[in-house]
């Protein structure tokens, strides 16, 4: 079959489930967003044993039209691509992506192919991320939270209730009047 060929010689993986587990990633996470529905569908057509004759061409066409093997084989590139799809705002925190990926296949069921989006995924993530924060992090913004003056203690915890309802809530709750 053409496009497995295609496939394999690209990307040294017979198809993008394979591609998936072996980086610990998943592939739709590397792929522009404006073309992410054409792109799994040409996936789809590598994934299947035998799919029909018209996804073969399309997917043919377009992955030969629209290149993103430099993409897919370039770590560096995959690790920017999960960063912004699996870790998102706990990158701060979650900076050893191969823990990261150990964690996720150890805890998950979920095929790394399907990771971007799924809710237990999310859910893993921010549990390593606040296990991760519980330790050196949070004791650092400790340290540096004990060193600020009074008015620029004041300016972050104002600019936190602003952009965080929860935290305005618990001042509110916590009595007094303002």
């Amino acid at each position: 079959m053409q496009l497995r060929e295609l496939w394999k010689e690209k990307t040294g993986t017979d198809y993008p489930y394979q591609w998936a587990t072996h980086y610990q990633t998943p592939l739709l996470a590397c792929v522009p967003t404006d073309k992410w529905n054409d792109y799994k569908r040409a996936f789809n057509a590598v994934n299947l044993k035998n799919p029909e004759d018209s996804e073969v061409k399309f997917a043919l066409e377009f992955l030969s039209a629209n290149s993103i093997w430099d993409d897919i084989t370039s770590q560096e590139k995959i690790d920017k691509a999960f960063v912004r799809a699996i870790l998102g705002s706990y990158k701060a925190v979650l900076t050893d992506l191969d823990e990261v990926r150990n964690y996720l296949a150890k805890h998950t069921q979920v095929s790394p192919y399907d990771w971007g989006g799924h809710l237990e995924v999310s859910r893993l993530i921010k549990e390593l991320a606040q296990s991760k924060y519980n330790k050196e992090p949070f004791e650092r913004v400790m340290r540096r939270i004990d060193s600020m003056d009074g008015n620029k203690l004041k300016e972050y915890l104002k600019r936190l209730v602003k952009g965080n309802m929860t935290v305005g809530i618990e001042i509110l709750e916590d009595g007094g009047e303002g």
